[in-house]
């Protein structure tokens, strides 16, 4: 008896050694390195897809305003638009599809970059280009969903605003892809 006794303590004290050496390595999984890297890479992520947003809805802009161009002409003299002319109302019925796109896109990337945590050391550039991209990015959509002014006026506004933008977001693409250790992708 005494030595069933024996085995079944040896037995136990075995099972808690296992368990121990168990937990200590679940442990050391959660707080190793390779969750850390998980949660930059996931972080990467996060801030690839608000650029990816971003940059679908920016083109969604600049073909609205071609249309606008389009259907307005080009009268030199004329104003553009004007919130309460016919042919602002016009327009937006026109292009009221476009225009919710666009509204809904611009809605959607500004809630994810406002949930976006504060960044991990490594990538407080890339927070800044992409909040940086962001602003630039808000004017373009506001300048596509409120357009004012004479054409000409307009189209050098849109110009340089749409050539600021693109820059801002070629630079922002590149800090995201010399995050070597990250597989995104990258479209345009």
């Amino acid at each position: 008896m005494a030595e069933l006794q024996t085995k079944l303590m040896q037995r136990k004290i075995v099972m808690i050694t296992v368990l121990f050496i168990l937990l200590v390595i679940i442990i050391f999984l959660i707080f190793s390195p390779f969750s850390v890297e998980r949660k930059e890479e996931r972080y990467v992520r996060k801030m690839n897809h608000i650029y990816l947003l971003m940059a679908r809805n920016k083109k969604l802009a600049n073909d609205l305003i071609q249309h606008y161009e389009k259907n307005i002409g080009n009268p030199p003299e004329n104003p553009l638009f004007y919130q309460e002319s016919n042919s602002w109302d016009q327009l937006k019925t026109n292009y009221s599809e476009q225009i919710q796109e666009l509204q809904k896109g611009y809605e959607t990337s500004s809630q994810l970059l406002q949930d976006l945590p504060e960044p991990p050391e490594p990538y407080i550039t890339c927070y800044s280009l992409l909040l940086d991209a962001h602003i630039l990015y808000r004017q373009y959509i506001n300048l596509a969903l409120h357009p004012t002014g004479t054409i000409d006026a307009y189209r050098k506004k849109q110009l340089a605003l749409y050539e600021e933008m693109n820059e801002k977001f070629l630079e922002l693409e590149k800090h995201l892809k010399l995050q070597k250790h990250i597989k995104v992708r990258f479209t345009n």
